[in-house]
């Protein structure tokens, strides 16, 4: 009875500490909503405004309340209209519409702002910024991405990207944030103008970006109250009607407008929207004095600038007279009326009102002061705002689209992986070339672009055996329902001719609106991005690949219901293409990068070059510089092949050695007569350790130069050389160039016959690598470049790196190197610079590698994750650790990898790298260089020997090392 007793206590506690906990917290909630930030310009304490205002005649007041639209790209007629309407009306303020460019607009802006006797207040439409309304200007996400991403910390920060944008033009006023929630799905106006259906949702991030604009110096106005969610009709074209009552309005609709002003917004748009239930005489919102100042000014205690929406909409124009509207409109309580279509007429007809005394002189000062005030704070305030870089903008639109894809079903298909032989992407819609060049970082798949859906069924039809992957790309080119939202005409026909044992994906960028819930049916995953943009291309092919998150969302909102969905997958590890400040690293703070390249390169140390640093597996920098020689106009791109010479060791043989030692087929220990018995038993190499050898230690000669012995008084041999392919001369050295099928034995015998040195000591040489090719091949019984390609290059999704790149690529594609005027006598491209791998076929176990920087990075990555990348094991760490780690004391080599030099004086790296670093240089003016310890990877490739090899200007320079020092400097900095 007693422990009964006890329970019933402990419970009713219990109930009680839970009754104060949640009276508590609707208390702070209450308390919370009934305190409004005043807007910061009403706070101003300067004079200016209250001065201004005496000096004004009535009729100058009332022409500070108009706000008149203008075109800076219009003919020079509209500019003097405007410049009239200045001069002799003197009316308050323009909102800015269409310009080419940021200087046009600049222009007019400061060229009105000139001739005016009060400063103007300067307003735009910039939702998803300036790009709004000039061409020049990339635009940021749109409000619903904005609110699919669903991180107010950076709604706010593209509000302030946006902040730094206006103030940069003059612009004082940004005709938003849209706080109207979409409530209603055949919305054709408000859509993606819109945060979001949710209110909650809504409301944060309308109280987000009035805080982002009004504490960056910039007015913010949130709209269109009493709210324009909820209907059908464009107000553009018509007038909307709204039958809730006022609690469903004052529940839902006004929530966002309650944050937005609690936030500090400084100004309220009314609709053009008739809502009965609200005001009986069904005067539009924008008319109602009931709706502005009973409940907008009263209820919602809003004391800033209300400001009608546009006068000339044919909501409210077809119904008025020009002059008349605007009367009613400054009647029922606007501040300012903006696009007035009748200006003249519309101050003497507010004027004679006011002589009549239909309105006091006093409540006209009153909105006169408001508006000078806004002006006050436009000009005169000295607000710390935040300054942003291109690339810091660019960051914050890329973190937004991170955020937003929906991955809407997913059965076991993505992320993709590398294997993508019978994978096709097929893209309809605008083309894209971000979308393009980003899809080449992973395995270059196939992908075709088609104009329109019959082209694409008829490429299905003719190739429906080849493929087994489609990914289907739908780039739309518009978000409006009235233009069907951009998308492709008889895009079903494309949908319903997916056959099921496809693993089909569709990737689409646009409005999701667009698309019901049968569209989706075809497919086995679909990611949904938001938006057409090229920066939502790049990260959304990423996310395909795994190299980004794709994060979880409640719903996303399609034509026919809202569908729920909770698919994610976290990011796998591979490398992501991000900007520095993903790590908190200024993209300025590398810009010394570019100038030693440009330097090296006006000095002529080499004609180009790739360069790329991922830091903890992410790509930073990567760029492109230069000729492709000195001598062709083709500037090099992410595309162009470089020949990596000795960098052919790490990237090829010893990630073969690394991989049979995991299997226990391969020993450092052993000596060169345990592998190859046939060809060194009996010489003086057949004790020798491959640790010594790999470590340049076995004393052998650095270099052989074996194309002297096929010359004679500079002239080919007899029986050597032949000039066509043919059963005895299989083996190409160049073009039209072609070696005997025997001659691989001769340079063989020309190595044993060198003598080694005595007492060996560190000393670099090539010739281990010959003996290293030999052990590959008979171990595996395969060739070197098919061992690699099978078990490395094509699962890692490498399309670039490879031997004798004229089998697969272009000649253009690959960056020449020497004009060889002794040995082969022509200019060597497409074909292995170094004489030796040349005439072993252009496979080499030192040279005979090409690749571009990204390949190359990718497969260094792959040594940097312990072996493992894209979730997937090709070496053990033990195996990484054992090669990379140096090998003899006072050697600083690794086996086969290169190390810092042991004093930090001179060597491969720059002397701010770690002692666990390691990688390689190439002879023709490459460097890979990764550090376990900063988790930096490093890829400089140039052409350095084009024209001349004896050019060492790279070196006498240091511009490899100086670069890399670069990206350090700039790591201990920042990390």
């Amino acid at each position: 009875m007693l422990n009964k007793l006890k329970s019933v206590i402990i419970l009713i506690s219990l109930f009680f500490v839970l009754f104060v906990f949640i009276s508590f917290s609707f208390k702070n909630y209450n308390t919370t909503k009934s305190v409004f930030t005043p807007p910061l310009f009403l706070n101003f304490q300067n004079s200016w405004a209250e001065k201004t205002l005496q000096t004004l005649s009535v009729k100058e007041k009332i022409a500070q309340l108009m706000m008149v639209a203008t075109w800076p790209n219009k003919e020079e007629k509209h500019q003097k209209e405007i410049e009239q309407l200045i001069i002799e009306n003197k009316i308050g303020g323009l909102i800015i519409f269409q310009s080419d460019s940021k200087s046009q607009c600049k222009k007019a802006i400061q060229n009105f702002q000139k001739i005016s006797k009060i400063p103007l207040l300067i307003g735009m439409d910039a939702e998803w910024g300036v790009g709004m309304r000039i061409n020049e200007y990339n635009r940021f996400p749109y409000h619903s991405t904005l609110g699919l991403s669903n991180d107010t910390s950076l709604t706010k920060k593209i509000a302030e990207s946006i902040a730094f944008e206006c103030k940069e033009l003059g612009i004082h006023i940004n005709f938003a944030p849209v706080a109207d929630i979409q409530s209603n799905p055949q919305n054709p106006v408000i859509g993606f103008r819109s945060f979001g259906s949710n209110t909650l949702l809504v409301s944060q991030h309308t109280s987000a970006f009035v805080k982002g604009l009004e504490e960056n110096g910039v007015l913010s106005c949130i709209k269109h109250f009493p709210g324009h969610g909820d209907t059908d009709v464009d107000s553009h074209f018509d007038l909307p009607q709204i039958k809730r009552p006022l609690d469903s309005f004052s529940k839902n609709e006004w929530i966002p407008f309650e944050n937005g002003i609690q936030s500090g917004a400084s100004s309220v748009m009314m609709a053009h929207l008739e809502t009965p239930l609200i005001d009986e005489s069904r005067l539009p919102s924008s008319l109602s004095s009931i709706v502005i100042k009973k409940h907008l000014k009263e209820n919602l205690h809003f004391k800033g600038l209300i400001i009608s929406d546009a006068l000339n909409m044919k909501a409210v124009s077809d119904k008025y007279g020009k002059t008349e509207l605007v009367v009613k409109a400054f009647l029922a309580g606007n501040d300012i009326l903006l696009y007035p279509e009748s200006i003249n007429e519309s101050i003497n007809a507010i004027h004679e009102l006011i002589v009549k005394g239909e309105i006091s002189e006093q409540e006209l000062n009153q909105r006169c002061l408001k508006v000078l005030k806004a002006k006050q704070f436009a000009f005169f305030s000295k607000i710390n705002a935040k300054n942003y870089t291109p690339t810091q903008i660019e960051y914050n639109k890329r973190q937004v689209y991170e955020n937003a894809s929906c991955l809407v079903k997913n059965e076991e298909t993505l992320p993709l992986q590398n294997n993508l032989e019978k994978t096709v992407f097929v893209s309809f819609g605008s083309s894209s070339t971000t979308f393009n060049e980003m899809l080449k970082n992973f395995g270059s798949p196939l992908h075709f672009h088609f104009d329109s859906i019959e082209s694409g069924l008829r490429f299905l039809k003719e190739n429906e055996r080849k493929f087994d992957n489609i990914i289907t790309v739908i780039h739309t080119t518009s978000q409006l329902k009235n233009k069907n939202f951009g998308l492709p005409i008889e895009i079903s026909k494309w949908s319903s001719n997916l056959q099921s044992r496809y693993k089909n994906v569709l990737l689409y960028f646009g409005n999701s609106m667009a698309l019901n819930e049968k569209d989706l049916l075809p497919f086995k995953a679909v990611l949904l991005c938001n938006e057409n943009h090229p920066i939502y291309h790049d990260i959304a092919i990423q996310q395909l690949f795994g190299a980004i998150e794709v994060k979880a969302k409640n719903f996303v909102q399609l034509a026919d219901a809202k569908l729920t969905i909770h698919q994610h997958y976290p990011a796998i590890n591979r490398l992501k293409y991000t900007l520095p400040e993903e790590l908190g690293i200024p993209s300025e703070a590398l810009n010394s990068i570019d100038e030693i390249v440009l330097s090296g390169i006006k000095a002529k140390a080499f004609p180009g070059c790739q360069v790329l640093f991922a830091v903890k597996g992410k790509v930073i920098y990567r760029k492109n510089f230069g000729k492709i020689s000195y001598d062709d106009t083709t500037t090099v791109s992410n595309q162009h092949l470089y020949d990596i010479a000795s960098i052919s060791k790490i990237a090829g043989s010893m990630i073969c050695l690394m991989h049979m030692d995991n299997q226990n087929n391969f020993s450092l220990e052993k000596s060169l007569n345990d592998y190859l018995p046939e060809i060194v038993a009996g010489t003086t190499y057949e004790n020798l350790t491959l640790k010594s050898m790999l470590a340049h230690q076995a004393g052998l000669t650095p270099w052989i130069a074996f194309y002297k012995s096929t010359l004679e008084n500079g002239k080919y041999k007899e029986g050597i050389f032949s000039t066509y392919n043919s059963e005895n001369y299989p083996i190409q050295v160049a073009d039209n160039l072609f070696i005997s099928k025997n001659y691989e034995k001769k340079l063989y015998n020309q190595i044993l016959e060198t003598a080694l040195k005595p007492n060996p000591k560190y000393e670099y040489s090539d010739l281990p690598y010959y003996f290293v090719k030999k052990i590959i091949e008979k171990n595996t019984k395969m060739n070197l470049d098919v061992y690699l390609n099978q078990h490395f290059y094509k699962p890692l999704g490498l399309h670039y790196l490879c031997y004798n790149p004229l089998k697969k690529f272009d000649k253009k594609q690959v960056t020449p190197t020497e004009n060889d005027t002794i040995f082969r006598k022509q200019l060597i491209q497409g074909f292995v610079h170094d004489p030796g791998a040349a005439m072993l076929g252009g496979v080499g176990g030192h040279a005979g590698l090409f690749s571009n920087a990204n390949d190359l990075a990718i497969l260094m990555q792959m040594l940097l994750n312990k072996g493992n990348y894209s979730n997937k094991s090709y070496l053990s760490p033990a195996v990484i650790q054992k090669y990379t780690s140096t090998q003899f004391p006072g050697n600083r080599r690794g086996a086969g990898f290169d190390k810092p030099t042991l004093n930090k004086i001179g060597g491969t790296a720059c002397p701010l790298v770690s002692e666990k670093s390691y990688g390689h240089s190439g002879f023709t003016g490459t460097l890979t260089w990764v550090d376990p310890f900063y988790e930096v990877n490093y890829v400089f490739l140039s052409n350095r020997v084009n024209p001349d090899a004896e050019n060492r200007k790279i070196q006498t320079m240091n511009i490899r090392t100086e670069i890399q020092k670069v990206m350090y400097e700039a790591i201990k900095k920042y990390l």
